[in-house]
């Protein structure tokens, strides 16, 4: 994993607290991330801090003022040379059933884990209850409140969490929305501008009172802005609520959603787009979505150019009929499927199918990986034009017997349970396998034919003619062992009776090729060891 942007709390984990991005330091010259065994399978990032799951595992580094990084202590991880190495502790979580991390997710200061048996806990910043456990106390920054200590939230096991600057969301098992911390601007959809989760009983209330949707809304995907909340249905239609002074919340309106009663439940609008969502993203005051169609639009804050849709400044949403000139979809630089969609504060990223990885909006430390400091998204040509952000190389592949947490990280492409490249169901370093440069398991020559390896090459010593690239194993000369042959091979080999022709595999010779029998001859006459 590569990181690069603001840097002044060591949120991009490099050992120094400089800004990345901004000149000719990204590509081979911007490090990886952490220890080379380390596979970041999801990175999350708060205001200054950002957290990756590894193997199970989360690990945090850049600001911890508030415990955030939940190490027991309020010491920054990633800006110091010489603590780089203790920089990537994992977050211990003993007293959790089913303890294993399987999503997290980040606010302005504080983090929270989802585990393996629905359990959700959150550590870090708690002055408006995000946390989650009916108090204001700071959870992470001591050993008396590291999240190894910290209870659970006492909510229904859950199958999915979104974090806010300073509010918190979870996706029950039977796809109900709570959420709780700071409700100022409606973020909780409770219809009030409460917090929950700062006083005694709040999180007992919020059991029973889940966010109000529309009848018969099934939830698939949540996604929160520093003030705003949205939820993604099964049928393709997006629901938000919070904040929206600068039209996020994608309802041709600046009325603020979800802190008044009658604005939720059937009263709650959907996002006013005219085809079925695929993906949905939230950033600080703008929100963005992958259509089902392919297309990519977005809405609110575009003051910084994060809409990407190279004409102004001006919000989108936030007036009556906007939403209906997004047929202005994105114009992205080739037409290759989106495959991945986040969202900063004020930037907005994008990954596709062919590989192009580019960013738009703010970027005033180097976010979006252009070798400068200004701003795209704002004039026309901007995003048409923009290059895939040079990263370098990636890691070589791990051999059989070393560490994974994906397929795709090993040679074999497979990765077992035990979390080690494996092959034919053998882990071992010294498995034999199809890339050892030997002769060993079930091939027939070196690194090729058997069951499990590639056919062999012409020459290359076979045992059955699917062992062959050409598909035909035969005896050489002289019961010389049985090896890969062709027909267009410019050599006489198997049981041909003169070059790539004759015998029972090749076609037919022309005059004077050489023949054992008529059929070896494409006049179907052989005379004298001849074709006629």
């Amino acid at each position: 994993m590569k990181c690069f942007g603001e840097n002044s709390n060591g949120a991009l984990g490099l050992g120094d607290l400089e800004n990345r991005g901004a000149s000719n330091d990204l590509g081979e010259a911007l490090p990886f991330v952490g220890p080379s065994a380390l596979a970041f399978e999801d990175v999350q990032i708060g205001f200054a801090h950002v957290c990756g799951l590894a193997g199970e595992r989360v690990y945090c580094w850049g600001a911890n003022d508030s415990g955030q990084l939940g190490l027991g202590d309020v010491t920054p991880r990633g800006g110091d040379p010489e603590g780089l190495a203790n920089a990537f502790s994992p977050v211990e979580f003993a007293d959790v059933p089913g303890s294993q991390a399987i999503q997290i997710a980040t606010g302005e200061n504080h983090t929270c884990a989802l585990h393996a048996r629905g359990a959700v806990t959150c550590w870090g910043a708690n002055e408006s209850g995000q946390l989650g456990q009916d108090d204001t106390l700071a959870r992470g920054g001591n050993a008396e409140t590291s999240p190894a200590l910290v209870p659970v939230v006492n909510i229904p096991p859950s199958i999915s969490i979104v974090a806010g600057a300073r509010h918190t969301c979870a996706l029950s098992e039977n796809r109900e929305v709570r959420c709780w911390g700071r409700g100022a601007e409606g973020q909780l959809g409770q219809g009030a501008r409460d917090n929950l989760g700062d006083d005694a009983g709040d999180m007992d209330t919020l059991q029973g009172s889940p966010v109000a949707l529309p009848p018969n809304a099934r939830v698939v995907q949540l996604t929160a802005g520093s003030q705003h909340t949205c939820a993604l249905t099964e049928d393709g239609a997006l629901f938000c609520w919070g904040a929206n002074q600068r039209g996020q919340l994608g309802v041709d309106s600046v009325n603020t959603i979800g802190d008044e009663i009658l604005e939720m439940g059937r009263d709650l609008q959907a996002v006013r787009l005219d085809s079925a969502i695929e993906l949905a993203q939230a950033g600080a005051a703008h929100t963005c979505a992958l259509m089902r169609n392919g297309n990519l639009h977005c809405w609110g804050d575009n003051s910084d150019g994060q809409l990407g849709l190279g004409l102004d400044t001006l919000a989108v949403g936030d007036v009556a009929g906007e939403m209906g000139a997004l047929a202005r979809r994105i114009v992205l630089p080739d037409d290759s499927e989106v495959t991945g969609l986040a969202l900063g504060s004020s930037h907005t990223c994008v990954v596709q199918s062919s590989g192009f990885i580019g960013c738009w909006g703010q970027n005033n430390a180097g976010q979006l990986g252009v070798a400068d400091v200004e701003n795209l998204g704002l004039r026309e040509g901007d995003i048409i034009g923009l290059e895939s952000i040079p990263l370098g190389t990636g890691c070589a592949l791990c051999d059989v017997g070393q560490s994974c947490a994906l397929p795709a990280q090993c040679v074999s492409a497979d990765c077992n349970v035990d979390g080690l490249c494996s092959f034919a169901g053998c882990a071992e370093r010294d498995c034999p396998h199809c890339w050892d440069g030997l002769v060993n398991g079930a091939e027939t020559d070196v690194d090729c034919g058997g069951d499990l390896c590639a056919p062999c090459a012409l020459g290359g010593l076979c045992a059955v003619d699917g062992d062959c690239d050409s598909e035909l194993c035969r005896v050489g000369p002289d019961n010389a062992p049985r090896a890969c042959v062709s027909c267009a091979d410019q050599a006489q080999s198997g049981l041909e009776t003169d070059i790539d022709c004759g015998g029972p595999d090749c076609p037919g010779c022309q005059l004077g090729r050489g023949c054992v029998i008529d059929r070896d001859c494409a006049s179907g006459r052989c005379t004298d060891g001849a074709c006629e």
